[in-house]
């Protein structure tokens, strides 16, 4: 399994498109300790070092929606609290199990499944305000 952000993903603002390729490089690169059978500290390091980029990401989406008012910012910040969640059970899985198939099976279907759909509904509708905000303000500039 292959852990790859694609231009399927891109929601078409450089900032979020770089964050995103950068989380989706981290988590394919745990996928590849874990199968290279690297020891339960290196992935666990690895998996931090995730959890921590992930957080840093959310933050900088959340705070976008806080100053331009967006009107879906609890549902979204509730779907970042789930990725956090699941974030903390694969940690769980990793000090319980070891860095083992199930912890690869359960990175490959937050990063490719729940993280690439929020991106491709959630972070899609947000670009889309953003736009519609950033454009609304460029032409009440050029009508003054």
């Amino acid at each position: 399994m292959e852990i790859c952000w694609g231009p399927a993903l891109a929601v078409g603002r450089s900032e979020i498109d770089e964050q995103h390729r950068e989380l989706f490089s981290c988590a394919d690169g745990f996928v590849v300790a874990c199968r290279q059978g690297c020891g339960q500290e290196y992935v666990a390091k690895a998996l931090q070092f995730l959890e921590r980029y992930a957080v840093r990401h959310f933050g900088h989406e959340e705070a976008l929606m806080a100053r331009y008012g967006y009107p879906a910012i609890e549902r979204h910040r509730a779907q970042h609290v789930v990725f956090t969640r699941r974030s903390t059970e694969l940690k769980w899985a990793v000090r319980t199990n070891g860095p083992g198939p199930d912890v690869i099976d359960m990175t490959g279907r937050l990063m490719l499944g729940w993280l690439a759909a929020h991106i491709q509904a959630d972070d899609v509708a947000l670009v889309a305000y953003l736009s519609t905000i950033q454009e609304v303000g460029a032409k009440t500039v050029t009508a003054v």
